[in-house]
């Protein structure tokens, strides 16, 4: 039944079209997840890319290929003007004339596989052929792939179906429908491919109905992804950046967000817990310490304002021990919630400066401002490099402070820790950017022999890949002669630790954008960004554009002295966000193109004087065209394989568990379209409208906004989501 032109010629003269050989496994199976994988998160669940997967597939192309072409066919499409690459393949089941067609030449299938899943694909497409064909002689097409971006088109799928690398509906019904990647139903067809894993309860059982309400959710769900997906991202957002949000596609499809959390500090292992990601958040402060001269310093994740607040509590613990005289926090443009915050829980008293006022008069004042009798009261000064509106502090003056006051300083930079700490000697120099020391000295002069300014603690971050930012605080492991307290009471939990429960996806994420970047890779790409902004503010200068450049951040401010409405608006489309005081703020970011920086002259002026400017951009000693970080740097394979073996441990003991120590069964059903949004950018509007109708509907249960109480009375409370117990399904309530 064996023809010999089985394999045909190639219709173009840019591909080969030939017979594949033992030499071809690996790359047939890169193939495979290149097709297929990147096409539709169904085959993420059924042929996972871990290397247990990978082994079984090159056993499948070498047990096709030595069974030869009378039995089975496999041809590979050669692209000759890229090297020879394989670009697609095909594998006939060659007609036999006994009917004998089983699938014979298949490895078992891995044993870390759902079983049930395997089954109803793999098993239910060769038992609706059997039932269909019987044992007459026929051909068919077996496995087949394509690469997207070489033809333009999907590569096909198993057997019967044309799906271009979808999952199929087979005779027996019961498969996921065939959806193109592309399709507006992604949500739904995840949803239902991850039932295998779900944890039933009474509710969850219920989804299982097609007519349940919950499919018409996530038929508007699946339209907000489309929507959110093919909104264009800019450059120029303060904020976020594409770049760092790749680095959460990497958790996503680890198969997570399954329930998890941080239950106290990153050395507080309790063995009766193991969801948790401790060892990743102990190498990150490690890491993070090692850059400002403290690899064993304290610390932990937490959104920005907590670690921030935490900070400030770890230093006015430790004053208490060392002086008589309770402290005084004192900032200038240091964020105010945070300010209230530390007031507010901390007892503390707070006083405010202005470091751009007269130096000496300034100082005076302080002087005055923190005497008590014959001694001065220890001053906690909190600093900012880089605050949400452009603004930073001047740590010269600070500096000079501290020569007169007893003073302990806490840096704020949780915007740009990576940026100013990864930077050459040469190029910190060049932009007057300070170097940073953790200290363990107190009431000594914060300007240290090596020109670093001695920081007491601090609160490091920068890969922003959301707009609410996260950052380690980090803190000396002893600060003086005694070892600083192991735990700082800022929130006390039932069980004596820090907080109680910390949602584990944050440490995590930020402990991948170190694993991925690291200090080289931050390097490079900062350094590239500063020469970027360089040239822009050469561009401006010809212009005549009045601009305030931070030294301490890759931010630009606009000054509304110098912006028209229509410029504004101009610059907000491409991501900047207009302060306080009025100001339009950009920051140069790692997915810049040139064509965003022709856009931005484009905004301040519009007329034939861009010829120049392009002139001034081109005569830059740049090509920032040249760098795709994306691809320069990812997340190893080997540590996305590591996540999901450890993901799938904890379903396993989860389904076990008898709901200790809770139900996991929303995770289990909601977590894979979680997962899917995780590289997402949320428009922030957007969450804020969906969060008060969330809070409103709490409110009313609690009958906080009932038609009996009146409108003063309902401005007394507020409500706010937290982490609580679980992963971000809580909300709190408290009066003002």
């Amino acid at each position: 039944m064996y023809r010999k032109d089985i394999v045909p010629k190639s219709p173009s003269d840019r591909f080969a079209v030939r017979e594949a050989t033992m030499d071809d496994i690996q790359a047939l199976t890169q193939l495979w997840y290149d097709s297929y994988n990147n096409s539709n998160t169904f085959w993420e669940v059924m042929t996972p890319d871990d290397p247990i997967t990978r082994r079984w597939w090159d056993g499948v192309w070498a047990m096709g290929i030595e069974a030869g072409p009378t039995k089975i066919a496999t041809a590979v499409v050669e692209d000759l003007e890229n090297d020879k690459r394989l670009v697609a393949m095909g594998r006939l089941n060659v007609a036999q004339a006994d009917g004998s067609q089983a699938d014979y030449f298949m490895p078992e299938y891995p044993t870390t596989w759902d079983p049930q899943l395997t089954e109803n694909f793999w098993g239910a497409m060769a038992k609706a052929r059997k039932e269909i064909m019987g044992n007459r002689p026929h051909w068919y097409l077996k496995l087949s792939t394509t690469v997207v971006e070489t033809f333009e088109t999907g590569g096909e799928s198993d057997e019967e179906s044309s799906n271009n690398g979808s999952p199929p509906t087979t005779a027996a019904g019961n498969l996921t429908p065939g959806l193109r990647a592309d399709d507006n139903r992604i949500i739904r067809t995840i949803f239902r491919a991850s039932q295998t894993q779900w944890v039933d309860d009474p509710i969850i059982t219920q989804w299982r109905n097609p007519e349940h309400r919950v499919h018409d959710v996530l038929a508007r769900v699946d339209d907000l992804y489309q929507a959110w997906t093919s909104v264009s991202k800019s450059s120029f957002y303060p904020f976020a950046d594409p770049l760092w949000l790749q680095t959460c596609g990497a958790v996503g499809k680890a198969s997570l967000p399954w329930h998890s959390n941080q239950v106290g500090m990153p050395d507080d292992i309790d063995t009766s817990w193991p969801f948790h990601f401790k060892i990743f958040e102990q190498e990150l402060v490690r890491k993070k310490g090692a850059r400002v001269g403290d690899s064993s310093a304290s610390g932990y994740v937490a959104q920005s304002s907590e670690a921030n607040c935490w900070c400030i509590r770890a230093l006015q613990q430790e004053l208490r021990e060392k002086s008589t005289s309770k402290p005084i926090l004192v900032y200038d443009n240091f964020d105010e919630v945070t300010i209230h915050s530390a007031r507010t829980f901390f007892g503390l008293e707070s006083y405010r400066v202005s470091l751009s006022a007269n130096v000496v008069d300034t100082c005076r004042d302080l002087m005055a401002m923190t005497r008590e009798g014959n001694q001065q009261r220890p001053v906690i000064f909190a600093a900012t490099m880089a605050s949400r509106d452009g603004r930073c502090d001047n740590l010269d003056i600070i500096c000079w402070f501290s020569k007169k006051i007893p003073l302990v300083l806490h840096v704020d930079a949780s915007r740009n820790f990576d940026y100013i700490t990864t930077l050459s000697d040469a190029t910190r120099k060049r932009l007057g950017i300070k170097r940073l020391t953790l200290s363990k000295s107190l009431f000594q002069p914060l300007e240290l022999r090596d020109d670093s300014v001695a920081a007491h603690t601090i609160v490091a971050g920068g890969a922003d890949h959301t707009e609410v930012s996260f950052g380690i605080g980090l803190k000396p492991a002893s600060l003086g002669d005694n070892q600083m307290h192991p735990r700082v009471a800022y929130i006390r939990g039932p069980d004596s630790t820090l907080s109680g429960s910390r949602d584990s996806l944050p440490p995590l994420i930020m402990a991948l954008q170190e694993i991925r970047f690291g200090r080289r890779g931050f390097q490079e790409i900062y350094e590239k960004l500063a020469e970027i902004r360089m040239s822009l503010l050469q561009a401006f200068e010809v212009m005549g554009v009045e601009v305030h450049t931070p030294p301490y951040s890759l931010d630009i401010i606009f000054k509304s002295s110098s912006c028209s409405e229509e410029r504004k608006a101009h610059l907000k489309s491409l991501g900047g966000v207009e302060t306080r005081a009025g100001d339009i703020m950009i920051a140069i970011q790692p997915s810049v193109k040139r064509s965003d920086l022709l856009s931005i002259m484009s905004a301040i002026s519009p007329d034939a004087r861009l010829t120049a400017l392009k002139r001034v951009l081109a005569n830059a000693a740049l090509n920032f065209e040249g760098s795709d970080f994306s691809r320069a740097y990812r997340v190893p394979q080997s540590v996305v394989d590591a996540l999901r073996m450890t993901v799938e441990s904890w379903k396993i003991q989860t389904r076990s568990a008898a709901g200790y120590p809770l139900h996991m069964g929303s995770c289990s059903a909601l977590g894979p379209i979680v997962g899917k949004f995780l590289d997402v950018t949320i428009p922030t509007e957007w969450l804020k409208i969906e969060g008060d109708k969330l809070l409103d509907t709490r409110m009313r249960a609690f009958g906080l906004h009932d038609s009996g109480h009146n409108k003063a009375y309902q401005s007394q409370f507020k409500a706010a989501f937290t982490n609580g117990s679980t992963m971000g399904n809580r909300m709190a309530f408290t009066p003002r």
